[in-house]
């Protein structure tokens, strides 16, 4: 998770982004026993970032939470950009990596979870009152491992 903070915070220069974010752990979660496979956020972060975030006028959010739920990590990417819709329309070239990178990191998250009829990643626009395009959010289902049981992961 420290990982992830100094990314955000890397990219927020790299950009010239003013953003306000927040990275979040549920109170009945021990982060420190808690095991989540390397880099399985980032690819998801840095779409917020470049695509919704980076291109969007006025205020930026990203806030990013881990829950628990039965055998379950549960990962939230909330942003408050421009939106999926408005983002890959500019350009056709982002829209085929933005899927690249969904879909090996889909696959991966599935290859870790060896559970089939779980839905790994949902993805949901978000829009407000008028119907307008306000952001992104993504929910990551991860089965839950601790660090005394993922040593040779």
């Amino acid at each position: 998770m420290q990982a992830l903070e100094l990314y955000v915070q890397l990219e927020q220069l790299r950009l010239h982004v003013d953003l306000e974010y927040r990275i979040e752990t549920s109170a009945d979660m021990d982060i420190g026993t808690e095991w989540i496979p390397p880099l399985i956020l980032q690819p998801f972060v840095e779409n917020a970032l470049w695509h919704g975030l980076s291109r969007k006028q006025g205020e930026k959010k990203l806030h990013i939470t881990l829950s628990v739920q039965d055998n379950w990590l549960i990962a939230e990417i909330t942003d408050n950009g421009i939106g999926r819709k408005q983002a890959t329309g500019k350009k056709a070239l982002a829209a085929i990596a933005i899927s690249k990178g969904m879909d090996i990191t889909e696959r991966r998250i599935k290859e870790y979870n060896h559970t089939k009829g779980i839905v790994a990643i949902e993805i949901k626009d978000l829009y407000d009152a008028s119907r307008q395009p306000a952001g992104t959010r993504l929910v990551l289902r991860i089965k839950r491992s601790t660090s005394s049981t993922s040593t040779n992961k």
